[in-house]
């Protein structure tokens, strides 16, 4: 009797084991299908009965700035839309930002649309929360001016260490180089003071760093069938698991000692760990504190990719086009000099050669090509008639929009100094011209409700770190070398050349920085 129940039980989980499959099978099947299917009744660029999807995908994975300027050049009044490796994408021409630029996300989801942009299809990293945009946008962004000693202090410490060289020329890795003095700059205001200058942060923001990039790029080249499993085996999944561990060691520890001094009415630190700490008091389902520690390096990721990444292109650039480099210096060492080095806000918005170099560079060498990706969480219409239905998503061409000769005069042309004269041109214009200010020309920053809430953090700490640069270091191309650094372009991102070289040589001693007795060195 005994072991008929025990068969009876072994074909019970039998079947329920073969059922589950079925079913895991068949909802892979309905989305595959539905997928392939496209929700909008607009051109597909890249697709045909001579295309087939894998080659169509293959097209927007390595020649996507190519579909783009051919889908500008044809519908640049209009709609199309692409096949990607996640399914399509349409992609609207600029004439409809002012009908979707402030749609609630309840309409058009802004971050169901950053996850997909940057992760793909196969969602392998946990991005959700609204507090920290929140607390980013109020309280980090407006409490600028009393951080800035702080970033100072991180930047004198990290050059040295990140570039090791006096006054002899020597070759030195770049984005290896600028990542090392931006993680403890960025995670003096992201992660906190406590363990920004740890040598065990460093090695876990840039392996998460890293791995989310590397694992993002692989999934979205496995077919879409395969992707789930792919992603289990993954090692690049494996490190940034084991660094959301890591940080959890390190931070929650922390953020526990200052919940604590909070409650006992203790001096508040102005960074986004303290905000996460107070803001979920407020929340209807309060996020735990080892799930803050989480946000918090995912956040850092976010700042510490987006300023590496724009500095390396402009250094990239300033080499490229050395005759700017002086005029920048001579800036920066009159405005440092009559502040004897204690640089406010006010000083670096002076820095407006500074400023217009940098929103050249990102106009034609943009981290991303498109902007303002959205998912649709309901039906909508635009002014032409055309539905955009709930699941279906969109971006907008930006780079297409930067290089557009209707807006700009030679566009294909780099001239640094493009927006210091347009200042001088139009003063009435001033603030257009600014490298933060997002404009219907220059979308790289977003536009509408969800402009990018860390823009002003980064253009100061970017700010901050060139002038150290310029004040004290010299930098070109190695010897022999007769091209810009080549991007690294995959989709719609655009990333700067990751081991190129350049000569560095310093100029100037830095100045001793006044070391926190609060930072705890590992």
């Amino acid at each position: 009797m005994s072991q008929d129940i025990v068969a009876s039980r072994h074909r019970y989980y039998a079947w329920l084991f073969t059922a589950l499959i079925i079913s895991a099978l068949a909802k892979l099947l309905r989305h595959s299908f539905l997928r392939t299917k496209p929700r909008v009744d607009v051109p597909v660029l890249n697709l045909d009965e001579n295309t087939s999807r894998v080659a169509a995908a293959k097209q927007w994975m390595y020649n996507y700035e190519e579909l783009l300027h051919a889908g500008y050049k044809k519908f640049k009044h209009d709609v199309y839309q692409l096949w990607t490796p996640d399914g399509f994408v349409v992609v609207l021409s600029p004439d409809f930002l002012p009908e979707i630029r402030q749609l609630p996300d309840s309409i058009c989801d802004f971050y169901s649309g950053v996850k997909e942009s940057l992760l793909g299809e196969y969602k392998f990293l946990d991005l959700s929360g609204v507090l920290p945009i929140v607390g980013l946008k109020k309280d980090v962004t407006s409490n600028l001016a009393s951080t800035i000693p702080n970033f100072m202090e991180e930047l004198l410490i990290a050059f040295p260490q990140a570039i090791s060289v006096r006054e002899e020329w020597r070759p030195v890795t770049v984005m290896s180089a600028l990542e090392r003095i931006v993680v403890p700059t960025v995670g003096r205001v992201f992660v906190g003071h406590e363990i920004s200058r740890s040598q065990e942060y460093l090695n876990t923001q840039l392996t998460f760093n890293a791995s989310v990039l590397t694992a993002a790029q692989k999934l979205r080249r496995t077919p879409h069938t395969f992707k789930p499993l792919v992603g289990v085996f993954l090692p690049d999944i494996w490190r940034l698991l084991n660094c959301l561990r890591d940080i959890k060691k390190l931070l929650v520890p922390v953020l526990e000692a200052r919940l604590e001094k909070y409650k006992a009415g203790g001096k508040r630190t102005e960074d986004l760990p303290q905000v996460l700490l107070e803001g979920a008091e407020f929340e209807s389902k309060p996020t735990p504190i080892p799930r803050q520690a989480e946000q918090a390096l995912i956040f850092s990721f976010g700042g510490v990719a987006a300023i590496s990444t724009a500095l390396a292109q402009v250094l990239y650039d300033l080499a490229w086009y050395p005759t700017h480099i002086q005029p920048m210096r001579d800036e920066v060492n009159q405005i440092w000099d009559e502040c004897d080095g204690q640089l406010t806000r006010a000083h670096l918005q002076r820095m407006v050669k500074m400023d217009s170099f940098f929103k050249e560079s990102q106009r034609l060498n943009p981290a991303n090509s498109t902007t303002i990706n959205r998912y649709m969480r309901q039906d909508f219409t635009l002014s032409n008639g055309l539905k955009l239905p709930k699941g279906s998503r969109f971006c907008v061409p930006a780079s297409q929009v930067s290089l557009d000769p209707d807006l700009w005069e030679n566009p294909y042309e780099f001239k640094g100094f493009r927006f210091a004269e347009l200042r001088e041109e139009k003063p009435e214009n001033i603030s257009q011209m600014q490298f933060p200010t997002p404009t219907s020309h220059s979308l790289h920053f977003g536009t509408g409700r969800h402009v990018c809430p860390g823009r002003f953090l980064a253009v100061v700490q970017m700010k901050l770190l060139m002038a150290v640069l310029l004040r004290h270091y010299d930098f070109k191309l190695q010897n022999g070398e007769t091209e810009r650094p080549r991007n690294i372009n995959f989709g719609p991102s655009n990333t700067p050349n990751q081991t190129a070289k350049m000569q560095f040589r310093q100029i100037r001693e830095l100045p001793l920085p006044e070391v926190s007795p609060i930072i705890l060195k590992g």
